[in-house]
């Protein structure tokens, strides 16, 4: 397992309240800083547009930001 995904793992740990491995908006909102540019980019990595951010939208999330 690599290191970012590990670091995935971590936060999905964290924030997921209902324990169903995904991140909704209220979990992602409420876990982290209140950012006005958060919808949006969860909307934009939500690619199966089901209003959750699962392990794998998340990865793709975090690897396009810290390029």
């Amino acid at each position: 397992m690599s290191s970012l995904q590990k670091t995935v793992d971590d936060i999905i740990q964290q924030l997921d309240v209902n324990g169903d491995g995904k991140l909704s908006k209220a979990e992602l909102m409420n876990g982290l800083a209140d950012e006005p540019q958060l919808v949006a980019k969860i909307q934009k990595f939500d690619a199966d547009n089901d209003g959750t951010i699962d392990k794998e939208e998340l990865l793709k999330w975090l690897e396009t930001e810290l390029q």
